[in-house]
Protein backbone atom coordinates (compact mmCIF):
# COMPACT_ATOMS: atom_id res chain seq x y z
CA UNK A 1 0.00 0.00 0.00
CA UNK A 2 1.26 3.42 -1.01
CA UNK A 3 1.89 6.35 1.32
CA UNK A 4 0.74 9.69 0.39
CA UNK A 5 0.31 12.22 2.36
CA UNK A 6 -1.10 14.53 0.17
CA UNK A 7 -3.93 11.38 -0.72
CA UNK A 8 -4.24 9.91 2.69
CA UNK A 9 -6.53 12.84 4.73
CA UNK A 10 -9.17 12.17 1.85
CA UNK A 11 -8.77 8.67 2.30
CA UNK A 12 -9.38 8.95 6.23
CA UNK A 13 -12.11 11.62 5.73
CA UNK A 14 -13.53 8.85 3.65
CA UNK A 15 -13.10 6.33 6.07
CA UNK A 16 -15.17 8.35 8.75
CA UNK A 17 -11.73 9.17 10.77
CA UNK A 18 -11.01 12.64 11.62
CA UNK A 19 -8.20 14.83 9.74
CA UNK A 20 -6.14 15.61 13.02
CA UNK A 21 -6.28 11.96 13.43
CA UNK A 22 -4.79 11.67 10.53
CA UNK A 23 -1.90 14.74 10.84
CA UNK A 24 -0.89 12.52 13.55
CA UNK A 25 -0.59 9.56 12.27
CA UNK A 26 1.39 10.76 8.91
CA UNK A 27 3.37 12.56 11.40
CA UNK A 28 4.69 9.59 13.03
CA UNK A 29 4.58 7.59 10.45
CA UNK A 30 6.94 10.25 9.14
CA UNK A 31 9.24 9.63 12.12
CA UNK A 32 9.47 6.48 12.06
CA UNK A 33 10.72 6.23 8.34
CA UNK A 34 13.31 8.63 9.43
CA UNK A 35 14.76 6.62 12.06
CA UNK A 36 14.54 3.38 10.14
CA UNK A 37 16.34 5.37 7.13
CA UNK A 38 19.00 6.42 9.91
CA UNK A 39 19.25 2.72 11.36
CA UNK A 40 19.29 1.13 7.89
CA UNK A 41 22.33 3.83 7.54
CA UNK A 42 24.44 2.36 10.50
CA UNK A 43 23.47 -1.10 9.54
CA UNK A 44 25.09 -0.13 5.90
CA UNK A 45 28.00 1.48 7.71
CA UNK A 46 28.97 -1.17 10.08
CA UNK A 47 28.27 -3.72 7.15
CA UNK A 48 30.89 -1.91 5.02
CA UNK A 49 33.25 -1.48 7.80
CA UNK A 50 33.67 -5.59 8.68
CA UNK A 51 33.76 -5.93 4.65
CA UNK A 52 36.57 -4.11 4.34
CA UNK A 53 37.90 -5.65 7.39
CA UNK A 54 37.85 -8.96 5.63
CA UNK A 55 39.22 -7.99 2.54
CA UNK A 56 42.33 -6.55 4.25
CA UNK A 57 42.97 -9.46 6.22
CA UNK A 58 42.75 -11.94 2.79
CA UNK A 59 44.57 -9.54 0.88
CA UNK A 60 47.68 -9.28 3.65
CA UNK A 61 47.34 -13.13 4.06
CA UNK A 62 47.42 -13.38 -0.13
CA UNK A 63 50.72 -11.03 0.59
CA UNK A 64 52.09 -13.16 3.49
CA UNK A 65 51.77 -16.32 0.84
CA UNK A 66 53.20 -14.84 -2.20
CA UNK A 67 55.84 -14.18 0.11
CA UNK A 68 56.15 -17.34 1.58
CA UNK A 69 56.46 -19.01 -1.98
CA UNK A 70 59.30 -16.33 -2.86
CA UNK A 71 61.36 -17.66 -0.44
CA UNK A 72 60.40 -21.14 -0.91
CA UNK A 73 61.00 -20.98 -4.43
CA UNK A 74 64.29 -18.70 -3.28
CA UNK A 75 65.33 -21.92 -1.09
CA UNK A 76 64.98 -24.36 -3.73
CA UNK A 77 67.15 -23.02 -5.92
CA UNK A 78 69.49 -22.32 -3.78
CA UNK A 79 69.02 -26.05 -2.61
CA UNK A 80 69.72 -27.20 -6.34
CA UNK A 81 72.72 -25.04 -6.80
CA UNK A 82 74.40 -27.39 -3.68
CA UNK A 83 72.93 -30.56 -5.13
CA UNK A 84 74.59 -29.42 -9.00
CA UNK A 85 77.67 -29.01 -6.96
CA UNK A 86 78.01 -32.05 -5.25
CA UNK A 87 77.09 -34.10 -8.08
CA UNK A 88 79.84 -32.25 -10.37
CA UNK A 89 81.96 -33.25 -7.53
CA UNK A 90 81.43 -36.97 -7.43
CA UNK A 91 81.36 -37.11 -11.08
CA UNK A 92 77.44 -37.34 -11.58
CA UNK A 93 75.84 -36.36 -14.48
CA UNK A 94 72.11 -35.75 -15.33
CA UNK A 95 70.59 -38.83 -16.85
CA UNK A 96 69.38 -36.23 -20.23
CA UNK A 97 72.54 -34.79 -20.43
Amino acid sequence: MAFNPTVEPGRATRAGKHPAVVATNVGELAIKAVKAREELGAIIEQLNGIADRILFEVSGEAVAASIGTRRASQKLREMTVRLQRVCTALGLRRSDE
